[in-house]
């Protein structure tokens, strides 16, 4: 069975994970992790921009919160991987 994706949901979990820092990866559902990384890096939520006008979080919003202790490492280099 296929699990649907949320939009919402992606970008709450972006938000509460990369800006607020009151969630982090293995807090959230497992199949949204890829998803949230994402949105985090285009704006993209199943290939398609949930807001228009986000184009995803700045380097230095992304910076900000691997030195905050809000994302790892390995989480940081995965979600600029995808920037494009």
């Amino acid at each position: 069975m296929e699990t649907t994706i949320y939009p919402a949901l992606v970008s709450g979990y972006a938000k509460t994970i990369y800006i607020d820092g009151t969630r982090t990866f293995p807090s959230i559902i497992p199949v949204y992790v890829d998803h949230v990384k994402e949105y985090a890096a285009t704006g993209l939520v199943n290939g398609s921009n949930y807001y228009p006008a986000f184009k995803g979080y700045s380097l230095s919003q992304l910076e900000n919160a691997l030195s905050q202790g809000r994302i790892s490492q390995d989480e940081f280099q995965d979600t600029i991987a995808l920037i494009s």
